[in-house]
């Protein structure tokens, strides 16, 4: 434990329907890290990929196409906390 811990942020959604966000964000994590990103940004393709599902309504699933969108129009922030 090296005592840092990383926040990734999010902005407000215009929340569609929750069905499948979890398993989205899962999916889009496992495949950025098995794409060879980091922890931390794998996390931030996972929270947009979400993002796209959650505007949408019924069981969905985000393109490529959406997920750039939603990262060039609305960019998150990454937050770094120590635990001193």
């Amino acid at each position: 434990d090296t005592g840092e811990y990383t926040l990734v942020g999010t902005e407000k959604s215009k929340i569609g329907d929750v069905v499948g966000a979890g398993d989205t964000f899962a999916a889009a994590l496992n495949l950025g890290i098995i794409s060879g990103l980091d922890l931390i940004n794998a996390s931030v393709l996972a929270n947009y990929a979400s993002r796209v599902v959650v505007d949408k309504v019924g069981t969905a699933t985000p393109s490529i196409k959406e997920i750039k969108k939603q990262m060039q129009n609305e960019p998150l922030e990454i937050f770094k906390y120590s635990k001193t």
